[in-house]
């Protein structure tokens, strides 16, 4: 098993903590309420495709590395996958999984992010 020198780990597990305090100080109001956004200004609870879809836009928006944004997607319940490497297309299946983002990663940070 390979292991990583102390500083990229402690610097890794920064990256997560930073994403999932700014993913929860921006999800909830006073004692769960959830926040109206411009996708939901009826200030009605998301259903799981739009908690996703703002996963997403929150991956590219911070340009997660890669493994940021597979420990925030594994602690909000989903997977990843990788649609893209540098550009390159990966195999894929055709299947579409509710649970699942698609990653395009270039540089090592995720440029893009499908639901499914």
């Amino acid at each position: 098993m390979r292991t990583r020198p102390l500083p990229h780990a402690l610097a890794g597990a920064a990256l997560v903590i930073v994403a999932l305090t700014g993913l929860t100080a921006c999800s909830t109001v006073g004692s769960g309420n959830p926040v109206a956004s411009d996708a939901n200004v009826s200030g009605a609870p998301l259903d799981a495709t739009s908690e996703m879809t703002n996963l997403c836009e929150q991956m590219i928006a911070q340009a997660l590395p890669t493994e940021a944004a597979q420990a925030l997607a594994e602690a909000s319940g989903y997977v990843i996958r990788i649609g893209t490497l540098e550009g390159e297309q990966q195999a894929l299946t055709k299947d579409i999984q509710e649970n699942r983002f698609t990653l395009d990663i270039t540089g090592g940070v995720v440029t893009g992010c499908i639901v499914g």
